[in-house]
């Protein structure tokens, strides 16, 4: 799930500022397994992998990977802590998402 205002980037334009359009912007994929948390007003830079069942909190600005099963928060972002996961749920949280008004 990603949260309102949450922002994935896969370029950086600032090196193409920097020296007046002589240099092209930075670019790289962001990796984001599943299943996830963004909280809200996340910055995630470019080339930065989210590990499997990964929490991210509110308001943090990541800038390297966070590992499989991490709690994180900050700017930068850090590691706090692992995520709790029960087996039993793994099920629940596989089935779909309908939309407004589907049977």
């Amino acid at each position: 799930m990603i949260s309102a205002g949450a922002q994935i980037h896969s370029q950086d334009r600032a090196e193409r500022v920097i020296t007046g359009d002589v240099a092209g912007p930075v670019s790289g994929p962001s990796k984001i397994s599943l299943p996830y948390y963004i909280g809200s007003n996340t910055v995630i830079a470019k080339r930065v992998t989210i590990g499997d069942r990964c929490v991210i909190g509110a308001n943090s600005l990541v800038l390297s990977d966070i590992p499989e099963g991490s709690k994180a928060f900050g700017t930068p972002c850090r590691v706090i802590g692992k995520v709790a996961f029960d087996a039993s749920r793994e099920k629940a949280a596989s089935i779909p998402i309908r939309k407004h008004g589907e049977l």
